[in-house]
């Protein structure tokens, strides 16, 4: 999350309220980002947009957040072998093995864009904020959620349905086969 000024804060929400064109504000130019051709959400937004999606989601709560500083990167993953054991006393204590790695990371990105009547984003008593909140959340998690469980991994994240190895087939189920 890039932190943004306050004269940037006050341009986005200008132009997101309709009372100025991106043409016209060129305080959002900190906030631009030319290789996908959006912007930055405020700061404020993110933390708690991140929190919705967390809610929203339930497999974010057992995955692991990589943040890097480029679109594909390789990381240092770290898969110990730890053991443990009853020694006599005074026995050497063995030593876990310790593997590292490197993993690969793609990055993808989940885009959404929404249209909204100017006389709602004019509305002042309308907390825009909040319904975008609510709205991309929600739209977000479910697309994540998706991801999680039926990715194809070809332009996109390898889900666990499709990375999942079959088990044991047989004719007949026995309680032996279990």
């Amino acid at each position: 999350m890039i932190k943004t000024s306050n004269i940037y804060n006050r341009a986005f929400n200008k132009v997101l309220r309709g009372r100025a064109s991106v043409a016209d504000t060129p305080d959002l130019v900190e906030g631009y980002v030319d290789r996908v051709g959006s912007y930055y959400l405020p700061t404020g937004f993110d933390g708690s947009f991140e929190d919705q999606i967390t809610e929203a989601n339930p497999f974010r709560k057992y995955g692991t957040v990589v943040k890097t500083f480029s679109s594909d990167s390789t990381i240092k993953a770290i898969d110990p072998k730890v053991y443990a054991e009853f020694l006599p006393d005074g026995k050497n204590i063995p030593w876990s093995d310790d593997v590292s790695r490197d993993m690969y990371v793609y990055s993808y990105r989940i885009a959404s864009a929404m249209k909204m009547s100017s006389e709602i984003a004019k509305d002042l008593k309308f907390d825009i904020d909040k319904y975008l909140y609510r709205e991309w959340a929600g739209a977000f998690a479910s697309a994540e959620e998706n991801m999680f469980i039926n990715g194809s991994g070809k332009s996109e994240p390898m889900g666990i349905l499709t990375s999942a190895e079959t088990g044991v087939t047989a004719e007949t189920l026995t309680y032996d086969d279990v």
